[in-house]
């Protein structure tokens, strides 16, 4: 992903702290004119194999789920051509 432009990136886990610093984020974002990335970085735990391929695709969809949700809210701050996702692999601390 080096060299990519995401405008003000905000990572989000459905949790109240992560809305309000998506709020946060849209906002300035909106008032720099700039685009807003909401990312969600997911993981299966360290419990899971990594050969269980159920489990990593059970937790991509609930990364998947929680990032629409971000989405949505983002989108009625800024309205939908200025807000984008991105879905990554990994822990957020890595990630983000």
């Amino acid at each position: 992903m080096a060299g990519t432009v995401h405008g003000i990136l905000a990572g989000y886990d459905g949790s109240s702290g992560a809305k309000e610093g998506l709020d946060w984020a849209a906002q300035e974002a909106q008032a720099r004119g700039a685009t807003l990335t909401v990312c969600h970085a997911w993981s299966p735990g360290c419990a899971v194999k990594t050969s269980d391929a159920a489990a990593f695709d059970l937790a991509r969809r609930i990364g998947e789920r929680i990032l629409e949700q971000g989405l949505l809210y983002a989108r009625e701050v800024m309205g939908p051509s200025e807000v984008r996702p991105l879905l990554v692999a990994g822990t957020a601390a890595q990630e983000l």
